[in-house]
Order: C-alpha cells, then structure tokens, then sequence
C-alpha cells in the first residue's frame, strides 16, 4: 500500500498538484479532476454514463451518511442519519443551531423543525411570532391558491386567488361559499344561545346563532330575533 501511495504523489508530483498523506489521510492541495483533466473547482466529478452519483456510505449499525457544508458564519450538513426521529431518515442540519431543520422520513413523511413527523407535512414553528405557512399569489394568479381533495380528485375545499372559500366548489362567489350534496346539511350551529336582550354584550355585528324559538343577528343596534314557527 504504501508503495501505491508513493507512486501516487510521484505522478501527481509530476503534473503539477501537492499531494501528501498524513495520518492516513490522503491531502491534496489543488483542485481534483474524477473524470477529467480540468477540474473547474475544489472537486469536480465528470462522467459520460446518464446517471451521475456521489456515494458517501457508513456500514455501521444505524450510521450516519452526510455531507457537511460551512462557511464563516454557517454550518450546514445534509444526508442519512440512522438514529433520528423514526429512523434512517434524510435530514437537513443547521449544524450552528444544532437543530434538525428538515426531516423526510422512510414512510414518506416531511418534518419542518420536528424530528418525528406524525403527518404528511409537519411544521413546527417554534416561536409563537413565526406563521406556519404562507402561500402568496402572483401578480396575476388565477389558479386558485389551495385545494384540498379527496382520493378521487374530488375538490373538497378551496381557497381562489382572490380570497373567497368554497366547500364543495372550486369557483366560489363570497368569501364563502358552499355548495353541498342536498340543501339541508351546508350549515350548522350546534350550540344554542338565547342573548338576555338587545343590549347582551355577548357577541360581534354580525354574529348568528339560534335557539329553539328565534334566530339572533347581532347588528349595530343590539341583538335581534325572528321567530321560528311550526307548520
């Protein structure tokens, strides 16, 4: 081994790269070329098969294969970790922090700050002042912006570009909209409120509720009700 070595910093000697082996290490000082005799940078790995890999593999019990990534302020590392969260999962390390920022695990699963997802998407925000989501539109977006569906492709909730939600359409036409399958299950109030007066503090304008006898509308004046009758 040690003369493969030798003859190895030899031939590079030759043309021109610092190589030298320390400690087992083998250093080189110059840019590498694997697959080529022009290396563009630090590393450069060229190959003319259609699929291109870099391999960094562990054979220990639930190791780790990563690639860390630093600069003067930063730490970053990414790869597979064989003892977070659910196990064997690809991670995205700020290794500053010391935290896992992004986890996919074998079941498919994505953690944002949250090591052991129990969903498809998990997101934790951490501070009570970061927002777990935001989907902005284009300037000229007319997509609608989300859509929830069922297995079928079904749209079972929508939210359109500009702003209104529709239930059960994908074109809604107030801010919200909704289009059941009869016309006797699209809203419900389950819990009745019977406001004491016009003047019951309780309540925004425009809030709705209902008892047994009267349905309530809280406007600018007070509560008001309209009788329920029987036929």
């Amino acid at each position: 081994m040690k003369k493969v070595i030798l003859v190895l910093m030899i031939g590079f000697l030759l043309i021109g790269v610092n190589l030298y082996a320390a400690d087992g290490d083998l250093i080189v000082e110059g840019k590498v070329g694997i697959g080529t005799n022009a290396p563009e940078d630090v590393i450069h790995a060229k190959s003319s098969n259609s699929t291109s890999r870099l391999i960094v593999e562990t054979t220990a019990s639930d190791g780790n294969a990563t690639v860390r990534l630093v600069n003067d302020a930063r730490a970053w590392a990414f790869g597979l970790l064989g003892s977070i969260g659910n196990g064997d999962v690809f991670s995205i390390r700020d290794g500053t922090a010391d935290k896992q920022r992004l986890i996919v695990d074998t079941s498919g699963k994505i953690g944002i700050n949250q090591e052991s997802p129990n969903a498809t998407l998990e997101i934790d925000t951490i501070s009570a002042t970061t927002k777990g989501s935001i989907i902005k539109a284009s300037a000229s977006q007319s997509a609608n912006l989300s859509e929830w569906q069922d297995s079928s492709g079904s749209v079972l909730v929508t939210v359109a570009s500009n702003g209104k939600v529709g239930i059960g359409t994908t074109t809604p036409t107030a801010k919200l909209d909704v289009n059941g399958s009869t016309g006797y299950n699209q809203l419900r109030l389950r819990t009745a409120y019977t406001p004491t007066g016009i003047s019951d503090a309780n309540g925004n304008v425009g809030d709705i509720t209902r008892d047994d006898n009267y349905v309530y509308v809280k406007t600018s004046a007070g509560w008001k009700r309209a009788s329920l009758t029987t036929w």
